[in-house]
């Protein structure tokens, strides 16, 4: 996730009229200008890893939010 990214790609399931259309990568901002979380996400970092001092992994949870169909990345499958 970054200490300093804003946006994420998401695998999410797509729900249509109440119905699941599978599984679909979606481009979501994950944090605002002032790198708050954006609301109903929340996230942090799983602490310091033995040997990859240098690589960033975290956790984001996601609580009843809405993605924008446009927010798809590719809206033409």
């Amino acid at each position: 996730m970054g200490i300093v990214a804003q946006y994420a790609v998401v695998f999410a399931q797509a729900i249509v009229d109440s119905k699941s259309k599978g599984v679909f990568p979606f481009l979501v901002r994950i944090k605002d200008n002032d790198y708050n979380w954006m609301a109903g996400i929340d996230g942090g970092d799983i602490g310091p890893k033995i040997g990859f001092h240098t690589n960033e992994n975290g956790f984001m949870l996601f609580k009843n939010v809405r993605i924008p169909k446009d927010d798809l990345i590719n809206k033409y499958v």
